[in-house]
């Protein structure tokens, strides 16, 4: 050990009140930091989960995509949930409500309408058969309320269908317009697959690659973006920018507010120390060491 550690040393010995002091800040800023990071963390997650119950713990759609398809994403690594559900046909409300275009109509089995339509539910009931079916609030009206019937065309047949529920189009993942029932799955095209990433980090570079991979296009994509944005996962360059300056700003003052209680006890420790240095400039320190000593405590 050098001359001048050890009397480094010894000074910080000395002086234990000081030496304490500085070190206490240095804990407290780290801890604040690591406290700070943690808490911002747990908040986007908290909220990310408080959204995503809006549908049923699944992030996004893909539709109008064929059987072998959906049954490909399903199988993939990285999802971790998915329901398939396709849509049979469509509704016509042209002839009771005038300029209202067609519906989809979606059959959802048991374990989709649970994961996707209960979580929405406004009115009424779930669909329990294919003689049964539930319609966006947008589509509900004096002639079309619940416990009223509609027609549809199924798969190229004309049915009437008893209305039992109504759900917000506008909250979940499903067809703001749409109608859904129950029954088994018919044919191979017009799958749709709502699923979840195991991880909703880097969320949209992830669905770029799925989607690429099986040709989906963006208007086949339906995300849940407000449980996303929560989680600091957003397509808005600016929306994460606004974070990141958050966090950084955050950081910032914590960083500030310590650096200026290390500095002042170091800084008194110094001017404290003067003739002490002066001293041993005395006895043939150099300029460099003087410093070196500063600079180590």
């Amino acid at each position: 050990m050098g001359t001048m550690t050890h009397l480094v040393w010894r000074q910080l010995i000395k002086e234990k009140a000081r030496t304490f002091t500085t070190i206490l800040a240095m804990a407290v800023a780290a801890t604040l930091t690591v406290a700070t990071l943690i808490g911002i963390n747990s908040a986007r997650h908290s909220m990310y989960q408080d959204n995503i119950q809006n549908t049923g713990g699944l992030q996004f759609v893909l539709s109008k995509v064929n059987q072998e398809t959906a049954l490909a994403i399903q199988k993939k690594a990285d999802i971790s949930e998915s329901v398939r559900y396709q849509q049979q046909g469509q509704i016509s409300f042209a002839d009771q409500v005038p300029n209202q275009p067609d519906s989809p109509l979606l059959m959802l089995p048991k374990p989709a309408l649970q994961r996707l339509i209960q979580p929405i539910l406004l009115e009424g009931r779930l669909p329990q058969n294919e003689q049964e079916v539930m319609l966006a609030q947008d589509l509900i009206s004096d002639v079309y309320a619940v416990g009223k019937t509609v027609a549809a065309q199924r798969n190229g047949q004309r049915v009437v269908l008893k209305i039992v529920g109504s759900y917000r189009g506008y909250a979940g993942l499903m067809a703001r317009d749409g109608a859904v029932t129950t029954d088994h799955f018919d044919g191979t095209k017009n799958y749709a697959v709502a699923a979840a990433f195991g991880n909703y980090g880097n969320f949209y570079a992830k669905l770029k690659k799925l989607t690429a991979q099986y040709h989906v296009g963006s208007d086949q994509q339906r995300v849940n973006e407000l449980a996303l944005k929560r989680a600091g996962e957003s397509r808005d360059v600016k929306v994460r920018a606004m974070f990141v300056l958050l966090v950084i700003v955050v950081l910032s003052v914590i960083g500030l507010v310590s650096l200026a209680l290390i500095y002042t006890s170091i800084n008194l420790s110094v001017q404290a120390q003067t003739q002490r240095y002066g001293l041993l400039r005395s006895i043939g320190a150099t300029p460099r060491q003087i410093r070196q000593s500063v600079y180590l405590q």
